[in-house]
């Protein structure tokens, strides 16, 4: 309650309380209580309730893309009995059209992690296969171009390639998966190889 008194020492009490009684601090009191309230729902809305992750989960990407489309990738560190496990989650919230890979075993060793890095140039993607078709999570950071970063999902099916960009509530994180992700030695990247 220490704050409330700072508040009310930097905005005076309200005009509308009996300074003589307890009730002056009640509207700074109960416009207190909201703030908390008020963070987590902004909290949630940004990276909670805006991705495919699930409670248990943490977050390796995650955004919306300009087709009213939510793309994550989701992360569970090894517990006791499970291993640990990776999922890509692709649609509208609550209703995702594409879950990969389907089942848990071995979740990890269906994906390929790939990154370069030089002086203004810092790309990552996280890529994975299925049924014929090439998905690539990136997240691109060139100093020398407009915009400076470029995040996203590129599929390619029967050679075209299509780029969805992220346009809003990016969290990323796919740099914390080099350790636990097979290296994509056929990634344009990893133009030293794997190492």
């Amino acid at each position: 309650m220490r704050n409330v008194a700072s508040i009310v020492t930097l905005f005076g009490p309200s005009p509308q309380c009996n300074p003589s009684g307890g009730a002056m601090f009640a509207p700074v009191v109960r416009a207190l209580m909201r703030v908390p309230t008020l963070l987590l729902l902004a909290s949630t809305h940004a990276f909670g309730a805006g991705t495919h992750c699930l409670p248990h989960e943490s977050v390796a990407f995650s955004c919306s893309l300009a087709v009213s489309k939510v793309v994550s990738v989701c992360f569970a560190k090894a517990s006791n009995a499970k291993p640990a496990t990776l999922f890509y989650r692709f649609g509208r919230l609550g209703a995702p059209e594409l879950v990969f890979p389907e089942s848990p075993a071995g979740s990890l060793q269906r994906f390929r992690y790939a990154h370069y890095f030089r002086y203004q140039v810092d790309r990552t993607e996280l890529n994975f296969s299925n049924a014929g078709v090439e998905y690539s999570v990136f997240d691109d950071y060139d100093g020398e171009e407009r915009p400076k970063y470029a995040r996203g999902v590129r599929v390619t099916a029967n050679g075209k390639e299509h780029e969805l960009l992220c346009k809003r509530d990016v969290a990323s994180h796919l740099k914390e998966l080099a350790a636990l992700v097979p290296c994509d030695a056929e990634s344009g990247l990893t133009l030293d190889g794997c190492k």
